[in-house]
């Protein structure tokens, strides 16, 4: 009896816990948060020593009016897709291994991908080394970054404003790096790292959502 009463407090404690969150988050802030100065306005990449942003083959470059999907479509392992400053309307799928995507940021200016309040994900992978960085997320109704059993990847220099229940999610991989993102205004928890293995989590700015930064495995 003592353990159900126990249990039964925790749920209490927990639930109040969420409308608490849930009556005081005011959404994202209307004032943009400032370009930090870790991101790479160049867009070049660096070794993270777990095989994401490797390039070996050929390099797409996606501009305004063009799409992101169309390019990873063509790519194949060890490509890399550049998107230039302006805004697109899409879910981007990567099931591909070895896959790098990368904004670049010119003059202040960045690639954003809105989902403009209809699209449920930003982008959606399942292959392994994928890198993902350089990117502004905004508007989408369930996650900005989501992975499903992808090893080795890397999502860092991303500004993800507004996309529902996640901003960062990897499900189910293991060797990762999430670093210098900056989330904000997100439902649940801006960064979700779930049941993964041997994942590096650090110098992530999150401000302004329900929950920070999950991590189980």
């Amino acid at each position: 009896m003592k353990t159900v009463k126990k249990i039964l407090v925790i749920i209490v404690v927990f639930s109040g816990g969420l409308l608490v969150g849930k009556l005081y988050y005011r959404g994202p802030s209307k004032i943009p948060a400032p370009i930090p100065t870790y991101f790479n306005q160049s867009g070049q990449t660096d070794s993270v020593g777990i095989g994401a942003g490797t390039v070996t083959g050929n390099i797409f470059e996606v501009k305004e009016g063009n799409s992101i999907q169309e390019a990873v479509g063509k790519s194949k392992p060890g490509d890399l897709i550049r998107i230039y400053p302006g805004t697109y309307h899409e879910t981007v799928y990567i099931d591909k291994d070895n896959i790098s995507l990368q904004g670049i940021i010119e003059n202040g200016e960045w690639p954003v991908l809105d989902g403009q309040k209809t699209m449920n994900d930003a982008i959606l992978y399942s292959g392994n080394s994928v890198l993902i960085e350089n990117m502004k997320i905004t508007n989408y109704k369930g996650n900005g970054i989501m992975g499903q059993a992808g090893n080795n990847y890397v999502i860092r220099n991303n500004w993800i404003v507004d996309t529902g229940v996640y901003g960062i999610f990897p499900q189910f991989g293991k060797n990762g790096l999430v670093e210098r993102n900056i989330l904000t205004g997100i439902e649940d928890a801006a960064i979700y790292i779930g049941m993964c293995d041997n994942v590096d989590v650090r110098f992530n700015e999150v401000y302004g959502n329900v929950a920070g930064i999950e991590i189980e495995n």
